[in-house]
């Protein structure tokens, strides 16, 4: 998250000096008070600190997809197929069992 909110940081900066690739992209309400640690730098250091913000922010994602299936976060993920899939008839439920009724 931080590389994320110091890439936002930079990219503030470079809109506000009026880089032609950086247009006004909205506010910033968390990063707005990173960018002045970077407000003493070139434009093209803010260039090369927001672009390897982002390159390590998408290799971070990356990396974390990777370890998803080993970690307990998959269930995060499958819960929501898991719902929609599931049996609503109650347990012990069989067609030929009147004492039941199905949903």
């Amino acid at each position: 998250m931080s590389l994320f909110l110091s890439m936002n940081a930079a990219d503030l900066l470079l809109q506000n000096m009026g880089e032609p690739h950086y247009i006004k992209a909205g506010s910033f309400p968390i990063s707005q008070f990173i960018a002045p640690l970077f407000s003493s730098l070139s434009m093209e250091s803010l260039v090369i600190l927001e672009r390897t913000f982002w390159w390590l922010h998408i290799t971070g994602i990356f990396i974390f997809l990777n370890y998803l299936y080993f970690s307990k976060h998959l269930h995060i993920l499958l819960a929501f197929p898991n719902t929609y899939f599931a049996n609503l008839n109650p347990k012990g439920y069989f067609k030929n069992n009147p004492t039941y009724k199905s949903n």
